[in-house]
């Protein structure tokens, strides 16, 4: 087995959230170099094309937003191999919008699980991945 195929992603269906810039965008360039078919969520329509490598597909939603979630839920490919949850927005140094962090890294994360997991192939996986970075 070669380095290229030693995480098993060539061919398969992965959903990268986040995927504009940090974690996300790192986790999705890795993601498409391995050989996997790439979907990226960006929070913002228009984002995507700043993106230096190809992807399967570009998806938008704001996880704060229910109806969103639900029509990214529906957008999303029939069968996922992997979902990688990179997103989430800083708080404010006067933790004014702290219910907005909450809403956006937590419960849009859980939200979106319950509605895709019957999407998620056998043997899938679920990554969510999230630093303490925005806690100031």
């Amino acid at each position: 087995m070669d380095l290229k195929n030693l995480f098993g992603y060539e061919g398969k269906t992965v959903v990268v959230s986040g995927a504009y810039s940090g974690m996300g965008l790192a986790a999705a360039r890795l993601l498409q170099e391995l050989g996997a078919n790439v979907y990226t969520i960006c929070r913002r329509n228009g984002r995507h094309s700043k993106l230096d490598f190809p992807v399967a597909g570009e998806l938008y939603a704001d996880f704060g937003v229910k109806a969103d979630l639900d029509a990214l839920a529906d957008a999303l490919p029939k069968t996922i191999d992997a979902m990688f949850l990179c997103h989430g927005i800083a708080l404010k140094a006067d933790a004014s919008n702290a219910l907005e962090v909450q809403k956006v890294n937590f419960l849009g994360h859980k939200y979106l699980l319950e509605k895709t997991l019957p999407k998620i192939a056998d043997n899938g996986s679920v990554n969510i991945i999230a630093s303490t970075g925005g806690f100031g």
